[in-house]
């Protein structure tokens, strides 16, 4: 069961693409209680207000992401893996400025699943001190 609902989280990141002409993906992990990824926007987005009267620009980080939740909690549903809430409502972004950066989150992505243990989003996390030497920078730029 674990593993189809996986499934379905990397099918709909997959398909961001082809949802969003102006997105582009780049790495991605599915973690036990979250997701990273990468996302290219290339185009400017232009803000009007959403049909539903929220107001994200179509484009917009906000709506791809809103998209992407909303399309995997349908699929997640419609196959009877999960029952409730799916997602948290917000989400952290991060502008990435450089090469150097973008690189160093690849990184940090590939390695999350090894790090599980010492992940701040671990509910049963083991403190480590070189792992929090290691991705301080990450986690003090994001929020």
């Amino acid at each position: 069961m674990l593993n189809q609902a996986i499934q379905v989280v990397e099918e709909a990141w997959a398909r961001l693409p082809q949802h969003h002409p102006n997105v582009r993906t780049d790495v991605f992990v599915v973690m036990p209680n979250h997701v990273h990824g990468i996302v290219w926007l290339a185009a400017p987005v232009v803000k009007q207000p959403a049909a539903d009267g929220i107001h994200t620009a179509p484009g917009s980080l906000s709506t791809i992401v809103r998209s992407f939740k909303s399309s995997v909690s349908r699929e997640l549903r419609l196959q009877g893996l999960v029952e409730g809430t799916v997602w948290q409502q917000s989400f952290w972004d991060r502008v990435i400025r450089n090469e150097d950066e973008l690189n160093r989150i690849r990184q940090y992505i590939a390695f999350n699943p090894i790090a599980w243990e010492f992940d701040h989003e671990n509910p049963g996390r083991n403190s480590d001190a070189e792992y929090d030497r290691a991705w301080s920078w990450l986690e003090r730029a994001a929020s």
